[in-house]
């Protein structure tokens, strides 16, 4: 029987009038319209600040929220329900469907209406030949050799005046580290356009990784940054899902629909499957566009070591093989002994030579940046460590050999791919010192190549 289209309208509204409260009362729901209850065992995701639909952030410390400290993350709470499959990719999803949001989930299920949101992504097929390069990434060309690399950091300057100070640092890093990571809009600051950056990385021969974040971007403009990428001879990218904006108030927990709150637009994994798919199928899988010709970029992502429980953050790793994850890159690293525990469950769980990774090293040079270096989300830096520093003779010194020591440790642990030294504050001769520091203890370590 056909129903007029004016009486299902109607039906929809009274239904989503009908269905939200209860499902507000027993799920805390968020009224996103496309309900994905039974993939998280019963905790609604979008009760997460930053709407993550498919695994936490790498701000997520000791279990608990980045934006609310006070709060349980809501993936851990979903991490704990779910079977414990480890090692298993969790499903990824795509991102919310806005003309949905408000709307019932139920009547959008029957109707078929939410399925692309509802239904998980398929399956990327893995690279046919494990020691063929995609791209023409050279840094994607030495991790495919095994070959153990070393890469660097650059904040993007405010203005086009500091960009042109930042030159002689630039080629500096160009001629020593393997590759340049390029930040975007860092701590959800606008700044001079990353692309400028990266493109000037170019001029002095460097490799250059430009960070994207999902907070900033929606599906059509993360294609056009892709193919901006591309269209420069950028080819690496960094997929995150990005720090909360200082200024931001989060609103997930409270009686109001998902539109008031700040949800971010992608989130990494998402970010990283539309990469892999447009290099692999020549097609957008989240934006109605398609770009010809289709970027090939070589896409990495980013995993955070101190994060409990560990089985939550392996899970998470899982799900960005699955998406198609070319290396990953860890958040700071300032215990050498716990992340040679999680590397151990890392390779414990087969994972850790099914994907580079790189463990990040903090260069610290003033005490300012120690003060960044703790207040960073995601980073577990003991009270000890740091009264230890920063009640030093010499706050830079005493930096300069604890950042030494790190690497002397992690310079041993087996499989794995290379050094990211993260900058604050860090004069250009310690940067040049510690390059040429990972570069001699690489010498005494044996990387293989990554089994894809």
């Amino acid at each position: 029987m056909n129903i007029p289209a004016i009486i299902k309208a109607r039906l929809a509204r009274w239904l989503a009038k009908a269905e939200w409260p209860v499902k507000w009362a027993i799920f805390g729901c968020r009224a996103c319209g496309q309900c994905v209850l039974r993939q998280t065992g019963l905790v609604c995701p979008m009760n997460c600040p930053k709407g993550l639909r498919n695994g936490p952030c790498g701000g997520t410390l000791a279990g608990r929220c980045e934006v609310d400290p006070q709060r349980e993350c809501v993936w851990v709470q979903i991490g704990l329900r779910r079977d414990a499959r480890g090692t298993t990719a969790p499903p990824t999803h795509a991102p919310l469907n806005e003309a949905l949001i408000g709307s019932s989930s139920i009547w959008n299920c029957c109707s078929g209406a939410d399925r692309p949101t509802r239904r998980p992504l398929p399956p990327l097929a893995a690279t046919a030949d494990a020691g063929a390069c995609c791209t023409a990434s050279r840094l994607e060309e030495r991790l495919r050799r095994g070959r153990f690399v070393v890469t660097a950091e650059l904040c993007t300057p405010s203005t086009e005046q500091g960009l042109d100070r930042m030159r002689d640092r630039i080629r500096a890093l160009a001629q020593m580290a393997d590759a340049i990571n390029v930040t975007s809009n860092h701590a959800g600051v606008p700044r001079v356009a990353a692309l400028s950056l990266a493109r000037c990385v170019g001029e002095y021969q460097g490799e250059a990784i430009l960070h994207l974040c999902g907070r900033d971007l929606d599906p059509r403009s993360y294609l056009d940054a892709l193919v901006g990428l591309s269209a420069n001879e950028v080819h690496n990218v960094l997929c995150l899902t990005g720090d909360w904006p200082a200024r931001a108030e989060p609103s997930a927990g409270n009686r109001t629909p998902p539109r008031t709150a700040h949800y971010f637009p992608l989130e990494a994994a998402q970010m990283i499957y539309e990469a892999s798919h447009l290099r692999q199928f020549g097609a957008s899988a989240l934006a109605d566009l398609n770009a010809r010709p289709a970027p090939r970029l070589c896409v990495g992502g980013a995993i955070n070591p101190s994060s409990v429980p560990t089985s939550v953050v392996l899970a998470r790793l899982a799900q960005k093989i699955a998406c198609g994850v070319d290396f990953l890159q860890t958040q700071a690293v300032c215990d050498a002994r716990l992340f040679g525990q999680w590397f151990q469950a890392v390779q414990q769980a087969g994972l850790a030579t099914r994907v580079p990774i790189l463990a990040s090293v903090p260069l610290i040079g003033t005490a300012r940046g120690l003060e960044v270096l703790r207040r960073l989300p995601g980073v577990l830096l003991s009270d000890d460590v740091y009264n230890r520093l920063r009640t030093s003779t010499d706050v830079a010194v005493a930096c300069r050999r604890w950042s030494t020591e790190i690497l002397a440790n992690l310079a041993s642990i087996r499989h794995l791919a290379g050094f990211h030294l993260l900058n604050f504050g860090a004069a250009n001769e310690f940067i040049a010192e510690s390059i040429q520091f990972a570069r001699n203890l690489a010498a005494q370590s044996s990387p293989v190549a990554v089994d894809r």
